[in-house]
């Protein structure tokens, strides 16, 4: 005897099924993955300043603050008569 039990108009039998195909967006190409953290600790005050800056763009923190970070990391090693320093082993 099989029995079937539906909750919320679907059977249980093909909830699994279900789920499986609403997987979600495709994955991300590696290159473009974002594993690292970078964290800044900062006053409240540097905070609520950062807040109110990100808030005039209307961006998100994380592409905020990359964009910026990283001209500005990229305009000084321009700019800097040692392109990169070297690393030592």
């Amino acid at each position: 005897m099989i029995t079937t039990v539906k909750r919320l108009g679907i059977e249980f039998r093909n909830y699994f099924a279900t789920n499986i195909r609403m997987a979600g967006r495709p994955p991300k190409d590696p290159s473009q993955r974002k594993g690292v953290d970078l964290r800044i600790p900062v006053t409240v005050d540097q905070k609520r300043l950062v807040n109110e800056a990100m808030a005039l763009d209307h961006r998100e923190f994380a592409a905020w603050a990359r964009e910026l970070i990283l001209t500005n990391a990229q305009s000084l090693i321009e700019a800097s008569p040692k392109k990169r320093p070297r690393k030592r082993s």
